[in-house]
């Protein structure tokens, strides 16, 4: 991952797709992360008022996913995460639609 230039995402690291993220909460331990086709249990909640809580989308506990059946920016996130982990991921408008899997997915925070 290269690191972020960008003082508007300070603190944050930018992912080869152009989405941010930072970590909220580290893993307890170092386990191992998960690959692009493994299936993983998720929390997360999707803002579109920059974490403020007042345009809160979706809240979901539990979902399980592979990242391989998601955008680019959520195989980023899924597979370099560990059991644990909580991230605050601010994903760009022009990522936030992913037209191949008609899945719509915005910034927000994910924990496994």
């Amino acid at each position: 991952m290269a690191p972020n230039n960008d003082s508007s995402h300070e603190g944050s690291t930018l992912y080869p797709s152009g989405a941010y993220h930072q970590v909220v909460r580290p893993p307890a331990g170092n386990g191992p992360k998960p690959t692009r086709d493994q299936w993983v249990k998720v929390d997360y909640i999707d803002w579109r008022d920059d974490f403020y809580g007042q345009e809160k989308i979706v809240e979901e506990r539990g979902v399980e996913w592979r990242g391989s059946d998601c955008a680019e920016w959520w195989q980023e996130t899924l597979t370099d995460m560990r059991v644990g982990e909580v991230r605050r991921v601010i994903v760009p408008a022009r990522l936030s639609y992913d037209r191949r899997k008609a899945r719509f997915r915005s910034a927000g925070c994910w924990r496994f």
